[in-house]
């Protein structure tokens, strides 16, 4: 493929829009979710899952070790050695996983959250299904197969749902956990055969060698142990944030925190599509990112910016859905992290490039302040403005960021070519 091609391919769209619609449906059923768990059981209830799950998801991510990225980046290129670098990657972070999950048992504050025998031993069972879910839709992302994507997370929050109403009348213990981890490990076991079977044999070698093909074993595990370091630090926040709701204002704060919480991840994946797909698309031709990056900058700031004045504006109206409680206690958080939004476009963008580029030190950084800045401010605020101060601690980490990274960003943008830019 040629850069002209690649220039012109529309996949970046394509996929990108695929993903959005994946985010987008997902949230919506993710809220309806939350709305039948909050009438079915307790808001304690409901806390306690949420921080199991929240805390579940991310050590998941911990485990993943941030190979979503070196996936987009790098199978694009990988040709006949795709299986074997997909499934070394799978290998390494199910042990990973059952570490991580099993420390967490040993180590972490676990008394508020799991509660029977049976929550314990599950546990780590629930952090390797969800490190290999998540995982697999980076892989599908990197074929350039994201309707696949579509298809398995919307399948996943429809069974979810139903297995919770289910669930509620058959009073199964933590029936909100069992409910999300059961339809997890089904699409685990329907995807992973379809890649390894099907989508991965016989891939060939990308035309002319101008993608992301694996360099050697030193500049990859280079580029792995930065990605881990970011995923660390990126991760971070969504680990400690509901701990902190948690430890320090209880349960049922959690619960009207959670879903202010997973509205505004859902804005941001949004954005992270883009992104995605633009890294995905470079990696297939880096002759191309010039043009790339422009498409990707107008749809990534569509969605932020638009996304961001939708959700501030309905942010009461949302929230009521769940009850008048969650509204009165969840609206001002879940506006401050929606403001957020148009910051995450321009850190996002500019991590992005940097990994196209393999300058993973940039990356690091960026995501190491980020890190910083709104767990500090999260500790400091959360006793006088209780869940709200995670909403400022959050907008004010990624506006001081955004503060840093966008003169570099445009100096980045102003080195293209004006050819590729056009």
């Amino acid at each position: 493929m040629t850069a002209g091609t690649a220039a012109k391919s529309r996949h970046l769209e394509f996929n990108a829009l695929a993903m959005m619609v994946t985010t987008a449906s997902t949230s919506v059923l993710g809220i309806a979710f939350w709305a039948a768990a909050a009438r079915f059981y307790t808001p304690a209830e409901v806390g306690r899952a949420s921080a199991t799950l929240s805390t579940a998801t991310m050590l998941a991510a911990f485990a993943s070790l941030n190979l979503g990225n070196v996936y987009a980046r790098f199978l694009p290129g990988a040709g006949p050695r795709s299986r074997q670098f997909v499934m070394a990657g799978y290998g390494v972070t199910v042990v990973a996983a059952v570490l991580l999950g099993t420390g967490f048992l040993l180590l972490g504050p676990t008394t508020q959250m799991l509660v029977t025998p049976s929550d314990h031993v599950l546990f780590p069972v629930l952090v390797v299904v969800l490190t290999i879910f998540l995982l697999q839709d980076f892989v599908l992302v990197a074929l350039r197969a994201a309707a696949w994507v579509t298809v398995e997370n919307v399948a996943f929050a429809v069974v979810k749902l139903a297995l919770l109403a289910f669930l509620a009348g058959a009073t199964v213990s933590n029936g909100v956990v069992v409910a999300w981890g059961a339809p997890a490990a089904l699409a685990v076991g329907v995807i992973a055969p379809i890649l390894y079977f099907r989508m991965l044999p016989n891939r060939q070698p990308l035309a002319g060698g101008t993608g992301g093909q694996p360099p050697g074993r030193g500049e990859l595990g280079r580029f792995f142990a930065a990605e881990y370091a970011t995923g660390v630090a990126a991760n971070i926040v969504p680990v400690l944030l509901p701990l902190i709701v948690l430890t320090r204002l209880g349960p049922e704060a959690n619960a009207y925190y959670a879903v202010p919480w997973m509205i505004s991840t859902a804005l941001n994946l949004l954005v992270w599509n883009v992104a995605s797909s633009f890294l995905v698309e470079a990696s297939h031709d880096e002759r191309a990112t010039g043009a790339l990056i422009r498409r990707a900058l107008r749809l990534s700031c569509a969605v932020g910016v638009g996304g961001s004045i939708a959700v501030i504006i309905s942010a009461p109206w949302v929230l009521s859905v769940l009850g008048g409680a969650y509204a009165a206690e969840g609206t001002a958080v879940l506006q401050f992290m929606a403001a957020a939004a148009p910051f995450t476009v321009i850190i996002t963008t500019y991590t992005t490039l940097a990994r196209i580029r393999r300058r993973m030190a940039q990356v690091v950084v960026v995501q190491l302040a980020t890190a910083a800045i709104v767990i500090s401010l999260a500790f400091l605020l959360v006793d006088g403005l209780g869940i709200t101060g995670m909403g400022v601690a959050y907008l004010a980490g990624e506006a001081l960021v955004t503060a840093f990274v966008l003169v570099p960003l445009v100096r980045g943008y102003r080195h293209v070519s004006p050819v590729q830019r056009s």
